[in-house]
């Protein structure tokens, strides 16, 4: 079984390992902002995070799992937690290929630089130099997305803050 709670202190070392390994941005990771996904143990094997930036922009980020947990929808969990709260416009950027994983919280492609926030746009600015930098080395052709989700002028309703320990039984 797989639980999310608010990030202490004590995370902040799993929250960097996570993130480095990942190979996601590294920048701004404040542990007070994170949720973590944990195991009955207390391992933590997810994180996601609500980034603030100058002019209150606020950007759903840091959202890694480790190898050995992915494809569980633990994810999907740490992105309804976070967003379940906010009722203001959300925004992130990811590889263009994984737009279709966030299409499903509510998020669309941004039309063009000029829709996003000045606060974030350096940022995103900043991982489009580093991706044009890998492109040239690995010969790939990933591209990044911008993407927002529009405010909402109520909280969501409460969704599940955990999955089920695994089943031996065979899936019908």
């Amino acid at each position: 079984m797989v639980s999310i709670r608010p990030a202490t202190v004590d995370d902040q070392s799993a929250i960097h390992k996570i993130v480095r390994s990942a190979k996601i941005n590294p920048r701004g990771l404040v542990w007070d902002r994170f949720l973590v996904a944990t195991t009955v143990d207390g391992a933590v094997v997810g994180v996601a995070q609500i980034k603030l930036h100058d002019h209150g922009t606020r950007e759903l980020a840091s959202i890694a799992v480790t190898p050995s947990h992915m494809k569980m929808g633990i994810a999907a969990l740490l992105i309804d937690a976070l967003i379940e709260p906010e009722t203001g416009d959300l925004f992130l950027y990811c590889e263009r290929g994984l737009a279709h994983f966030y299409r499903r919280f509510g998020f669309v492609e941004t039309a063009d630089d000029r829709s996003v926030p000045t606060d974030l746009l350096g940022d995103v600015k900043f991982a489009r130099m580093i991706m044009k930098i890998v492109r040239f080395i690995k010969r790939s052709e990933t591209q990044l997305v911008v993407m927002r989700r529009l405010a909402r002028p109520f909280p969501e309703p409460q969704v599940r803050r955990s999955l089920p320990a695994p089943s031996n039984e065979p899936e019908m």
